[in-house]
């Protein structure tokens, strides 16, 4: 364990081992060359072993910077919708030229089977010791461990072509000292009399989610390495022994059958590797079902052996998963390691700034990654220093789930304060997030710290199956699946966006939703009132959490909120054995008409019979009914080529006294270009019918077409008369629509009831 070893980091430098420079050149013309991190550093109890085989297999993996960084940057740090594939391949994932570049300078390097990820963010490569030292201009040793491993490890700086140098951000693969670590600590015998584990079904209970509707809706991941197979059996074991429903699982192996394989199986759970880790996934799985009730599925991406190149490949390919595997909308890792092995500007080896690109690619498509903090205290690097945390938990691109020691009884909560073991302090490289820096205090104010806590102690953890025994077992490895499990179910219950970053939600939240830990510390920092650097904010009573109505036209029989009608009689409800389950409406036809679905008021007076008029809770006082968002799915079919305007918009008309005139029209549109999207995509619009102003996106106009203000937008929620969704874009026009077919479904209308 880190914590014992010695204090004093020593960078390597030993002559003899393999080292051959100049040869980086093969397959550039650029004869400079550029560092891309420094020799690997060694903790005491690591010792260099002699020289290394130049026939010892090295697999390296290089990971590519994004483009336009800082605007991805921004775009996450603001709610939005997902952002597209297509978007981020044009705007910000590298190009397949700077990708090829790295493949060709591997290929001339005298690298095998080189391969370039479907994303593009990272090229692998096979190759020899002799081939990667003369490559990148370094030296390799062996290298034995102090927990007993002989492996290797770069002696000197990495280099690479100069050329190179502004696309590559991190060359792993050429260290195998350092990599991470799961944070599950068994419970003592005799320990703690006066505290005691918890079923993982109960942490709903206590944390106050009994009265929500499970997660059944929400796609999730475990994040780790090794054979799932058992695993797989015990959460089945678990699972039965609740009368719970069996969960839908899949496994992602990463580097399948050994380190560098890179091969991606999706079918075989033991991933051809051992039981690395079981008692870890047993933890994440169990309490995450036990905490949502129910996930839609479960996904296990098992990287090989927690080496950091192999973690780095595994988080790829959550961001970009392979075919028949769902995005998952909620990540747990319980594992991590000093950051400064990860952090390039420390003498890691820049995996930190590697994952730190991914994690930026998986918020903007809407994923929330729940990290555990560590296990030793607030000094998780062992060196004495009181900026010493745990990489991933320390990116401030997910949350960082701390640990507490949990009193409660028969299900009910009773008071939370600091585990003594508990990660958790600044980190000594990546800054606070703007939602946190404000809170930061003392010498590190401005650093990135910890999110929450939720029950970590061992006496007080979990108590789950095991290859099929129960067993007792806490840790922070038991908080961040605590926490995933939280947040699947609040996205389940549309009490959170899970396209708005899920800190930022948090630290908007009041203190009301929080139980504060007040007491206790980690062995360098003490938990306080508010947010503290042992803690964060503390743990979530869920039940605090405001839940939405939620109204939805889904066409089922019995089911008609919206009373939704269309502007012609070419509409049909259909039943459909794939694509939107269940009913909905279909439009088709080989006419001129922009196909157009509407509900309207009974204000409405056009027509007097006009299909569209009816009750509906989709018309009225958005205001009062505290409308947060609207979507739709849709289904588009169309052949032929058609205009670069086509769009899906929402319009909302309120009419005058009379009924007859419009007063004021606001439309929001996305535009879907000449490319439309195949099968069933969902198009949400934010409203915020709070807003003084009118919401970004938003036009907004008079009847007659002037500009209206913001002084009138509220006024104009409190009477929507005409509810409309059309597969159009305002403001062009349409001469030849051509032959069509259009289904849609699931017409929802989220809003916060209010208060008082």
């Amino acid at each position: 364990m880190l914590r014992n070893l010695r204090k004093t980091a020593l960078v390597l430098a030993v002559s003899g081992a393999i080292g051959v420079a100049g040869a980086v050149q093969a397959g550039v013309s650029d004869n400079s060359l550029a560092t891309v991190s420094r020799g690997t550093q060694l903790l005491g109890g690591d010792a260099v072993n002699g020289a290394l085989s130049l026939s010892h297999p090295i697999h390296v993996t290089i990971a590519l910077k994004l483009r336009n960084a800082d605007q991805l940057r921004t775009f996450n740090s603001q709610p939005h919708r997902p952002m597209s594939k297509s978007q981020l391949s044009a705007d910000h994932l590298p190009t397949q030229a700077q990708a090829q570049a790295v493949a060709n300078f591997l290929k001339g390097a005298g690298f095998g089977n080189v391969k370039i990820s479907n994303n593009r963010m990272l090229v692998q490569a096979d190759g020899t010791a002799a081939i990667a030292a003369r490559a990148f201009d370094t030296s390799l040793s062996q290298v034995r461990t102090h927990d007993g491993r002989v492996t290797f490890a770069n002696t000197t700086e990495i280099k690479i072509p100069a050329s190179l140098r502004g696309s590559v951000q991190a060359v792993l693969g050429l260290q195998g000292v350092h990599k991470a670590h799961t944070f599950a600590q068994p419970a003592q015998a005799g320990a703690g009399a006066a505290i005691s584990g918890h079923d993982p079904t109960e942490f709903a209970s206590i944390y106050g989610a009994s009265a929500l509707k499970t997660a059944d809706s929400v796609d999730v991941a475990v994040w780790g390495w090794g054979s799932m197979e058992q695993t797989l059996a015990d959460l089945d074991t678990f699972t039965d022994a609740h009368s719970m429903p069996r969960t839908s699982t899949s496994v992602v192996c990463t580097d399948y059958d050994g380190y560098g394989s890179g091969t991606i199986s999706t079918t075989d759970p033991t991933c051809k590797s051992f039981d690395e880790g079981s008692v870890e996934w047993d933890m994440d799985s169990q309490d995450i079902v036990g905490m949502t009730g129910g996930v839609k599925s479960l996904t296990f991406f098992a990287a090989y052996g927690g080496y950091n190149g192999s973690v780095t490949t595994s988080l790829n390919s959550i961001v970009s998963p392979p075919d028949g595997i769902p995005l998952a909308s909620v990540i747990n890792a319980s594992f991590g390691e000093c950051e400064r092995f990860q952090d390039s500007g420390q003498g890691g080896d820049g995996s930190a700034q590697a994952n730190d690109e991914l994690f930026q690619i998986a918020l903007a498509q809407g994923q929330t990654f729940s990290v555990s903090t560590g296990d030793h205290g607030a000094d998780e690097c062992g060196d004495g220093g009181l900026n010493s945390a745990s990489y991933p938990a320390s990116s401030p691109y997910v949350i960082a789930v701390a640990g507490t020691t949990l009193n409660a009884a028969n299900g009910t909560y009773g008071r939370e304060t600091e585990w003594i073991g508990s990660g958790g302090s600044p980190s000594s490289f990546e800054a606070a997030p703007s939602w946190q820096a404000a809170l930061t205090y003392g010498t590190y104010k401005g650093s990135r710290g910890p999110d929450m806590a939720f029950d970590a102690n061992p006496q007080t953890g979990a108590i789950y199956y095991n290859y099929g025994q129960l067993i007792q077992v806490g840790g922070t490895s038991l908080s961040a699946p605590i926490f995933a499990g939280a947040w699947a179910r609040l996205i389940a219950n549309g009490a959170v966006d899970p396209m708005t970053p899920a800190g930022q939600q948090l630290y908007s939240f009041p203190a009301s939703y929080f139980h504060d830990v007040r007491a206790g510390n980690n062995h360098g920092y003490i938990a306080k009132r508010g947010w503290d650097w042992a803690s964060g904010r503390g743990s979530l009573d869920l039940s605090k959490v405001p839940v939405p109505q939620v109204f939805t036209e889904t066409y089922d029989d019995g089911t008609d909120l919206g009373k939704w009608a269309v502007d012609f009689d070419r509409a049909r409800v259909i039943e459909t054995g794939g694509g939107n389950p269940g009913e909905f409406v279909e439009q088709d036809g080989v006419i001129n008409a922009i196909p157009t679905w509407g509900t309207a008021s009974t204000r409405y007076q056009p027509g007097f019979n006009d299909p569209f008029k009816s009750d509906s809770v989709f018309t009225g006082d958005w205001t009062d009914l505290g409308v947060t968002d609207f979507s739709v799915d849709l289904d588009i079919l169309q052949p032929g080529d058609w205009a670069t305007s086509r769009g899906v918009t929402l319009q909302l008309m309120q009419m005058d006294d009379t009924g007859f005139n419009v007063t004021y029209v606001a439309t929001y549109t996305h535009p879907l270009g000449n490319r439309v999207p195949k099968g069933w995509q969902t198009y949400s619009f934010p409203v915020d019918a709070d807003s003084p102003t009118v919401p970004k996106g938003w036009k907004f106009t008079h009847g007659d077409g002037t500009p209206a203000g913001d002084a009138e937008w509220s006024q104009f929620l409190k009477q929507v008369d005409l509810t409309t969704v059309g597969y159009y874009r305002p403001g062009f026009a349409y001469p030849s629509l051509g032959s069509w077919n259009l289904g849609i479904d699931n017409i929802t209308l989220k809003a916060m009831p209010k208060s008082g």
